[in-house]
């Protein structure tokens, strides 16, 4: 797969996880008539084009405007080993149910000028592609949540802030909704970064999925 940081050491090396798996983007659902469909896996891989413009490629073809969800970074959820060898799925698969039934309804709540009649489709975007949580469990403010914290900022500011314009860049989406939000110091980098390089598109921010099933805590919000 094509991503524009091919590999990366993370900082706290030591305890890394032997397989520094790349999860790949992918486009997860469609929106059609105001209502999303069942989940589909369709990778998305990325290049240059000739004249240096960031291009994607994927199987799935569609005509129809895209909506870019940017996530974190792949959990243990994420990947699954296949004849002993670690194989990612794709993007938010434990907190897939929450999305589907809760994402239709906070995008149009939010943007009530959209055209109803429009078809979407939504792609999953890993701000950092790679596991930060070195494959250990998180549970609450534990160390190693806090670990999981220090190589997402690390690796954002290691080159992993620049990888994610490209892919959006190259994805074009008509609207953004940064949704990363368990750590509220990576989303708002994530928040500031939309606004900077990408003035013209609609964008929002949110609560992570997992949090929407409370509605205290299901949010989307024009940013």
């Amino acid at each position: 797969m094509n991503n524009f940081i091919p590999d990366f050491n993370f900082i706290n090396i030591d305890n890394a996880a032997k397989n520094l798996i790349c999860c790949p983007d992918q486009f997860v659902a469609e929106i059609k008539n105001m209502k999303l469909s069942n989940r589909i896996y369709e990778t998305i891989s990325y290049y240059y084009d000739e004249k240096g413009v960031p291009k994607y490629s994927s199987e799935y073809k569609s005509d129809n405007k895209i909506i870019a969800v940017v996530l974190e970074s792949p959990h243990i959820d994420e990947y699954q080993y296949i004849n002993g060898v670690v194989v990612p799925k794709g993007p938010l698969i434990g907190s897939w149910k929450l999305f589907k039934e809760n994402f239709a309804g906070l995008l149009y709540k939010e943007f009530q000028n959209l055209d109803k009649s429009q078809d979407y489709v939504i792609c999953f975007i890993n701000a950092i592609q790679y596991q930060c949580s070195l494959g250990k469990p998180l549970t609450g403010k534990n160390s190693y949540s806090l670990e999981k914290n220090r190589n997402v900022i690390n690796a954002w500011y290691s080159g992993f802030n620049n990888d994610l314009v490209y892919r959006l860049k190259a994805t074009n989406p008509d609207i953004i909704i940064n949704l990363s939000g368990i750590s509220m110091k990576i989303s708002k980098l994530i928040d500031a970064m939309l606004k900077k390089d990408f003035p013209n598109v609609l964008k929002a921010y949110g609560t992570h999925p997992s949090r929407w099933n409370k509605n205290a805590t299901r949010k989307i919000k024009q940013l």
